[in-house]
């Protein structure tokens, strides 16, 4: 074997192993990013769950204070103050509804952010196999050529 052929297999080694590695740590990376996509969804889980309740706390105070001051002016809770009432909670439970929507949407970005960054590392485990591949077989082709394996001619051995 020749300091070529040394190097030859050297180089081709190397090459593959670069690329297994590469693939190996853009993998590792790529978790990693999906491991906070799926934090930040938990985020938004909370995010989402807080304001809901700061609206309802609200909507409870606001109701409390229409019944106080109904009541200090000596209206009952009949009729047009009940029906305002009423709207107060229904508007309140809109703004809950649509707190609780915009957070599912968060969440839902999160998880699909974190399920491309799985997917993008799988992506890279896969074509660092494929390249290590071409480099041993590139490697392979051309010590082979070089020796005549395909053609019938050249040095054996």
């Amino acid at each position: 074997m020749t300091g070529a052929e040394i190097l030859l297999g050297v180089g081709m080694a190397v090459a593959a192993g670069g690329a297994v590695y590469g693939g190996v740590a853009a993998h590792q990376s790529a978790q990693y990013n999906a491991a906070l996509a799926e934090q930040q969804a938990q985020l938004e889980r909370q995010r989402g769950v807080i304001a809901q309740k700061q609206i309802q706390r609200q909507a409870e105070q606001t109701k409390a204070r229409q019944r106080a001051l109904y009541g200090a002016s000596g209206v009952t809770l009949e009729g047009s103050p009940l029906i305002a009432i009423a709207d107060t909670a229904i508007e309140f439970e809109k703004d809950i509804a649509i707190a609780a929507w915009d957070s599912q949407i968060a969440q839902s970005r999160a998880h699909a952010r974190a399920g491309e960054h799985r997917m993008m590392g799988t992506q890279a485990l896969v074509s660092s196999g494929f390249s290590a591949g071409e480099s041993l077989l590139t490697g392979a082709y051309k010590g082979a050529d070089k020796h005549g394996w395909f053609s019938g001619s050249g040095s054996e051995g």
